[in-house]
Parts: C-alpha cells; sequence; structure tokens
C-alpha cells in the first residue's frame, strides 16, 4: 500500500468515529480508534496522534485534576480524560458535534481569550493545536502571533506549577505553510514560545520509512520543513 492510501486509512477511521453521535459512547469511540492506530503499522504506516496520546496519557499525573483540552472539537480525546477521572475541560471556537456528557464542560471560546479565571487549572493538553492558532484554518479568528497570544492565555489559567501539554511540528527553519494551516516552528520560535515555562519533559520523533521514531533534539531540529519533525512537550508553569 502506498503513503497515500494508508493516510487515507488513518484520516477514515478518525473522521467517521468522531461523526458518530452519542457521548455515551465517547471512550469507547476513543479506545477503538486508539487500536486502529495501533493496527495500522501492520499495514506499513504509523500514525504520529498514537505517540502523541502516548506521551499526555503517560505523563499527567493521576488523582483528581482539573484538566483543559484545548482544540477539542476536532478529537475524542476528551473522553479519554473523563474516563480516567479528571474533571474534563474543553475548548474550541467551534461548537462540538454532539451533546456531551455531564462530566466533560465544553466552552466554545478562542484559547486567547478564555473566561476561566486565574489559576484554575493543574494542567492544560494541546495536542497538535498551537501551531494553527490565529491562522483561521480552523474556524477560529486570525491574528498575528496568535501561538503566543494562546500561550499567554494557558500560562494565566493554568496554577503555578501546573503542567502544560504541547505536541507540535519542528523544523530546522521557521514557516507558515503556503495554504496558511498550521506553523512548523523552530528551535529559536519554540524556546521563545515556551519561555516563561520550564521544559521537563520532551520527546522527538522523525517519520521515515513509514514509521515515526524516536530520536534526538540535534536531529529533529535539523530536518527540513518538507521533512519536519515532531515533539511532545511537558511544562512546569513558573509564575514567580
Amino acid at each position: 500500500m502506498n503513503l497515500t492510501v494508508k493516510y487515507k486509512i488513518a484520516n477514515f477511521a478518525g473522521n467517521h468515529l468522531k461523526q458518530v453521535k452519542g457521548g455515551y459512547f465517547g471512550r469507547a469511540r476513543f479506545l477503538l480508534l486508539a487500536l486502529i492506530y495501533k493496527v495500522l503499522p501492520c499495514l506499513g504506516f504509523d500514525y504520529c496522534r498514537l505517540i502523541e496520546w502516548d506521551f499526555v496519557l503517560r505523563n499527567l499525573p493521576k488523582g483528581r485534576l482539573r484538566v483543559l483540552d484545548v482544540g477539542t472539537t476536532s478529537s475524542l480525546f476528551i473522553y479519554e480524560l473523563a474516563g480516567r477521572n479528571y474533571d474534563t475541560y474543553a475548548i474550541d471556537p467551534r461548537p462540538y458535534a454532539e451533546r456531551l456528557p455531564r462530566r466533560i464542560k465544553f466552552f466554545q471560546y478562542d484559547i486567547v481569550a478564555t473566561p476561566f479565571p486565574e489559576d484554575f487549572f493543574d494542567a492544560l493538553t494541546a495536542i497538535s493545536v498551537i501551531e494553527h492558532i490565529g491562522l483561521g484554518s480552523y474556524g477560529d479568528p486570525k491574528y498575528n502571533n496568535g501561538d503566543f497570544k494562546a500561550i499567554n492565555e494557558m500560562k494565566r489559567i493554568l496554577k503555578d506549577r501546573g503542567l502544560l501539554f504541547i505536541t507540535t511540528l519542528i523544523a530546522n527553519r521557521f514557516i507558515i505553510t503556503p495554504d496558511h494551516n498550521q506553523r512548523i516552528y523552530d528551535k529559536n520560535r519554540l524556546a521563545s514560545l515556551t519561555a516563561s515555562f520550564a521544559i521537563e519533559k520532551e520527546e522527538y520523533y522523525i517519520f521515515a520509512k513509514n514509521r515515526w521514531h524516536k530520536t534526538s533534539r540535534h536531529v529533529a531540529f535539523s530536518r527540513s520543513p518538507q521533512n519536519f519533525a515532531l515533539v511532545s512537550l511537558m511544562l512546569r508553569n513558573r509564575k514567580s
């Protein structure tokens, strides 16, 4: 199977499971989607979302934490958070496609200006989200440096020493893709973006021979934007 067909399989599975209505099936749908992504390597294709989910779920502390998932509407990840008994909140400028169970509190807002008080959350998750904010490709408002505006608001609503999980794309130079869909970060812009946080954990991956392979920071940031790498970060908020 060629790579285009494998992408289509992954996208078909994800999109159709997201379109099935009924929040009471939410976690089952998430787990089924995760299983499909685990099976895809048997067909010679590795999908990055499983790596990103795994990083967050391995490192998010257990307990009754108040967690906000950013950029929720295209994802089933909130169901897994709620299924693990986190006090689960979700935010996206687009409406969610179905009625969510009461244990998930959804807010239709832009992350750069939220209704939450300062120091409200124990953890925030932004899985393949930060690179899109402010570019308007997902129905969000367009503005310059939307990623920095979002980070500033995340910092405000996150408790001191709270955790921020970010996954995004990186390369040897910063670009906004020609379709204005996303940013690809270089080490300088990513360092500036996360400067007010302490990096507690970081993992880097490159895509080669239809697989995502763990690699070093140096190798990841040496890639061209056309052959970008993936970074997963666990950041600790610092307010003092």
